[in-house]
């Protein structure tokens, strides 16, 4: 039987990976093209997969989601915290495009 932190973790990590997946999907459906957009889109793929030699910064996003999980294990409070994360993530996405253009 799993303890209620091991199940707490299960169900946020559960609740994240639909919301990730659903990032995906959002991008697809609105034919978004933003550049640093789909750079995250990307990284928040390869985390979310499990294939975290696709992308350098996966294992960095993944490990970073587990912490939050384990940190905050009220789903509510954990989601509304990692919003900044994510937000700085893209800001950083903007960064490596505009680089990576020049």
């Amino acid at each position: 039987m799993r303890s209620r932190t091991t199940m707490a973790s299960f169900k946020m990590r559960r609740r994240i990976l639909i919301a990730k997946r659903s990032f995906r999907i959002i991008i697809r459906y609105y034919e978004l093209t933003d550049k640093a957009l789909l750079r995250m889109a990307r990284i928040i793929n390869a985390a979310d997969t499990n294939r975290l030699d696709a992308d350098s910064l996966a294992a960095g996003l993944e490990a970073i989601a587990v912490g939050y999980s384990l940190r905050f294990p009220d789903d509510q409070e954990n989601i509304e915290r990692q919003l900044e994360v994510y937000d700085a993530l893209y800001a950083w996405c903007r960064l490596d495009v505009a680089r990576s253009e020049s």
